[in-house]
């Protein structure tokens, strides 16, 4: 949110320096200019009869006419008749004959403010505090000259100046409205937001329907958060300024802050459609409403203008990334699909998207997505490793195959490929084929966990248990950290005749404390808890494994097992009535194939 602006109100109706002070200024006249018509003429213009006045100035001015004191005191006359055009000129032409005539900059300076040229005013008031620091405050019961006075210190940054001169205002006229709304600018500046929000709350009592002090209470309580107080006063602001770009602005941002998306909806169309955002605005809303989950709305706000565009794309981009590696892949979905019209998206992009849809079960558009990102990048091996997992996972191997080995035409040298190979000749029990696909990944790469625990699962799968427990000790020193190695030896170890029991056991639960949401470490300890006669712990186990995966159809029939020996029938009928409505235990293929988020994940 960006504060809003200095207050002018009150200011633009001050009356023009009295005649009869221009006189004596020592800048303004000379002793010749300081008696006979000119004092008439000041004399007239004091007792509000501009018209004698005028007739007296117009006839010194044609014998006089370079008079800078004339051109003054013609152009209060003018100014007080509404002739506002020519006050103007002869103000300036004044000021052209003596650039350091105070009072003519600061006539001129008044007559800009009466017609709304408030940065022009500015100038010229600056310009004779540079020659008379006095200039505006010589009447010390001037509240409207200190006003005046705070408001150029302003607009050359000097903030302590102008609290001070706005602070001097109000003590002379407590009740002007104005210098409280420019108190709290002053303040804001100086980043005491407490003081400033007292001083556009004693400016609203005053004043209810200043935009200016609504929109930076809105402002301050935006910046502590507190959205909820925000809403009702920039509600209020834009009402009394709806075409105020930045209250509507903030409004938008305050709606969205606190859930009103449909609110904040239909303001951000209003801006759209005046073409009003300045790009700053623009890229502020489309950031937030990207943050807050509105990313097509973010696309909508941001896509008018080419730079804005670019710089969404890259932070939804990063968005999706972090959403996609915490697992909200539904998120990162949405805002990878609102932001690829942004510009032509590169290989990355299709990549993660392709990604993402994996993770989702839309094995088309994954497909689609990793095939765009070959096209793209052929040298990236990972694009053409993602794209045959796909067929993978959907038990589609020969493609998988036909991927894997373009790839290695031209990138040999990847471990992963070969590995990805490995794993489908395997699901299209080509065995011999993958044990050499999974050798040779070993062989590029021997610290690979993966591998070891595919080539461990698939020796297990064709009879050879002790060559597979060899390579799963090879893979729980290269990775002691990682639960499978365990979790397979432990399974794989079990099976065999003469098996130690403390050495399952202790793989066994190696693994489930490395892991203690993969339900078939539980279901196989409690296996191995039972052979041992540890009952009541390996029905802890069965549960245990339900918890995590209810459709775990042999831990229901251990558990219906268990209960029959126990003699509990209720509970053994229950158990086997699950077990007869759910799909039989994962084949290792099913197994191995969740291997894929270790692949991505290592």
């Amino acid at each position: 949110m960006d504060a809003a602006r200095r207050s002018w109100k009150e200011i633009a109706g001050l009356i023009f320096c009295g005649a009869l002070a221009l006189l004596a200024s020592p800048s303004s006249t000379t002793p010749a200019e300081s008696s006979g018509p000119l004092e008439l003429a000041a004399q007239k213009i004091e007792a509000k009869d501009c018209a004698q006045a005028q007739k007296i100035l117009d006839d010194f001015l044609r014998q006089n006419l370079n008079s800078s004191v004339a051109h003054n005191l013609r152009g209060i006359c003018e100014a007080q008749t509404g002739q506002l055009a020519a006050a103007r000129k002869s103000f300036e032409k004044a000021i052209k004959l003596d650039p350091k005539y105070v009072s003519a900059l600061v006539n001129l300076g008044n007559l800009l403010l009466a017609t709304h040229n408030e940065s022009e005013a500015l100038k010229q008031f600056e310009a004779a505090l540079a020659h008379d620091p006095d200039a505006l405050t010589r009447d010390p019961t001037s509240y409207t000259g200190f006003n005046l006075l705070g408001l150029c210190r302003m607009d050359q940054h000097r903030y302590s100046e102008a609290q001070r001169a706005f602070e001097r205002a109000l003590q002379i006229n407590s009740k002007f409205a104005a210098a409280c709304v420019n108190l709290g600018n002053a303040l804001l500046a100086l980043k005491c937001e407490g003081p400033a929000l007292q001083a556009y709350l004693s400016a609203l009592k005053l004043r209810p329907e200043d935009s200016i002090a609504l929109s930076n209470v809105g402002l301050i309580y935006g910046r502590q958060e507190n959205f909820g107080l925000a809403v009702p006063y920039l509600e209020k602001a834009h009402q009394h300024a709806p075409r105020a770009v930045n209250i509507a602005a903030m409004l938008a941002e305050a709606y969205i802050r606190t859930g009103r998306k449909g609110e904040a909806k239909a303001l951000l169309d209003q801006l759209a459609q005046s073409h009003e955002l300045d790009r700053s605005t623009r890229e502020s809303l489309a950031s937030l409403l990207l943050e807050t989950g509105d990313a097509s709305r973010a696309v909508e706000t941001a896509k008018q203008d080419s730079e804005s565009a670019e710089l969404l794309y890259g932070l939804g981009y990063r968005q999706a990334e972090t959403d996609f590696e915490q697992g909200k892949n539904a998120e990162a979905r949405e805002t990878l699909e609102a932001i690829r019209g942004l510009r032509t998206p590169d290989a990355r992009f299709h990549d993660l998207l392709g990604s993402v849809y994996y993770v989702l079960d839309d094995p088309k558009k994954a497909s689609d997505e990793f095939q765009e990102a070959i096209h793209l990048q052929p040298a990236d091996s990972e694009h053409y490793f993602k794209l045959a997992m796909v067929f993978l996972k959907h038990r589609t191997p020969e493609p998988a195959i036909y991927v894997f080995e373009t790839a290695l035409q031209s990138r040999p040298d990847v471990p992963n490929l070969w590995l990805g190979l490995g794993l489908s000749y395997y699901f299209a029990h080509k065995y011999d084929p993958a044990m050499d696909a999974l050798n040779k990944a070993i062989s590029l790469d021997p610290n690979d966990v993966t591998t070891y625990i595919v080539l461990g699962d698939l020796l297990s799968q064709t009879g050879r248990s002790k060559e597979a427990m060899e390579v799963l000790r090879k893979a729980i020193a290269v990775a002691p950290s990682v639960y499978l190695p365990y979790y397979y030896y432990g399974k794989i170890s079990a099976g065999l005749p003469n098996a130690s029991a403390e050495e399952v056991m202790k793989m066994l639960r190696k693994s489930v404390a490395l892991n203690p949401s993969y339900a078939q470490s539980h279901f196989e300890l409690g296996k191995a808890l039972l052979q041992l006669g540890n009952t009541s712990e390996a029905i802890e186990q069965f549960q245990e494994s339900l918890k995590l995966e209810p459709k775990l159809a042999d831990a229901h029939y251990q558990l219906a097992q268990v209960y029959r020996k126990m003699g509990d029938a209720v509970r053994a009928k229950e158990e086997m009535r699950f077990f007869q409505g759910t799909h039989p235990t994962m084949d290792p293929e099913d197994a191995i194939l969740r291997l894929d988020f270790h692949i991505e994940k290592q």
